[in-house]
């Protein structure tokens, strides 16, 4: 399936991945080291250790496992000098990074023990083995610090949010109010008026009116300052529309999932679209649209079984889903299905994956 993609945080694990692999390709030739003797296995450890790390965001603690595994391997047979740990030190970083602070620390006493065992075995020093120690703390702090500065931003993301909506409120609370008290006062003299003195009860009227009037200008224009962006809760209404439109939709979405409002709204624009195109250009006739959380992150697939695969990838339409995937730091695949059809995928950081299947 040929297949365009868009990322922002799979291009990072990719240049994570190759610079490891490079500091255990050029750490042999600064220093002189013979690989000969660990030809062909020692060389396949060098090799998997890197390319680990490609999944490391994804699946952290399998990840770090992994590298630990390795690392032992690589040790426990003797080969030459490499800073193999190099990549068991990034999965640990990333760990702390992207888990539960409970979860890296589980993790980080598991490496800090293994790398003490290891050093014991190599009869080094109390002095190396507290240094040691102490630079894989450091590693587990600098991960934790880069979870806490993002879950910081969030939270001052929604305290903005909720302070504007407070501001909003109170515009709301002095617009109508004012001008409720000017219809209540003028409705009264109306009443007071109409028998003796028409032309002041019609003034007074005229008066409510253009009150009134003014009042639900400035009530639409807030009003609207608080409207919600569409998400995953009205996918179904979108799906229906689909529907009516002569598309044959099969749904299926996580039960309960909270998502950060950007995120849930980027969402729901990606499944807009990919539906727009096919019914715009796909032909088809039959879609499947399927979102799954795991890992922390949000996966959406959208299939359809349309002959005219090409036409989907006209327009700005798939221009602006890879831009608003980049922003969020996901990623976006979309391109033909060998079988016939269109496939776009597009992997978000949901932010919390508690969720259910229906």
């Amino acid at each position: 399936m040929a297949l365009s993609w868009r990322p922002r945080g799979a291009v990072a694990d990719v240049l994570v991945a190759l610079a490891v692999a490079a500091v255990l390709a050029l750490y042999p030739l600064v220093s002189r080291t013979d690989l000969t003797p660990m030809w062909p296995y020692g060389h396949l450890l060098l090799l998997l250790a890197p390319a680990a790390l490609l999944w490391r965001r994804r699946h952290p603690v399998p990840v770090l496992l992994l590298e630990m595994a390795l690392t032992s391997l690589y040790f426990a047979n003797g080969y030459p000098e490499v800073p193999i740990y190099v990549a068991c030190i990034v999965a640990l970083y990333t760990v702390a990074d992207r888990t539960h602070p409970l979860i890296a620390v589980a993790c980080g006493a598991l490496v800090v023990a293994g790398a003490v065992w290891q050093e014991l075995r190599s009869a080094m020093s109390p002095e190396d083995i507290l240094m040691i120690t102490g630079w894989l703390l450091m590693v587990i702090a600098f991960g934790a610090a880069a979870r806490n500065r993002r879950a910081y931003l969030v939270v001052a993301e929604r305290r903005a949010v909720i302070e504007e909506r407070l501001r909003i409120a109170r515009d709301v609370h002095d617009a109508v109010g004012h001008a409720m008290s000017l219809i209540n006062v003028q409705a009264g003299a109306a009443l007071h008026r109409i028998a003796d003195r028409p032309e002041k009860a019609r003034e007074a009227l005229a008066a409510i009116k253009q009150a009134s009037a003014e009042a639900l200008r400035e009530l639409r224009a807030t009003v609207g300052e608080l409207r919600q962006d569409p998400g995953l809760g009205e996918l179904g209404r979108l799906v229906d529309n689909a529907r009516r439109a002569g598309l044959e939709v099969r749904l299926r979405q996580p039960r309960e999932v909270r998502l950060r409002p950007e995120v849930d709204l980027a969402a729901y624009r990606i499944v807009q679209e990919a539906l727009t195109n096919t019914a715009r250009h796909a032909g088809a006739t039959h879609v499947r649209v399927e979102l799954a959380v795991a890992g922390g992150e949000l996966t959406i697939d959208v299939e359809d079984d349309g002959a005219n695969a090409s036409g989907g990838t006209e327009g700005s339409g798939l221009t602006g889903m890879a831009e608003r995937v980049a922003r969020l730091g996901g990623t976006l695949e979309y391109g033909p299905l060998d079988g016939g059809g269109f496939r776009v995928r597009a992997t978000l950081p949901a932010g919390d994956d508690r969720a259910g299947r229906r």
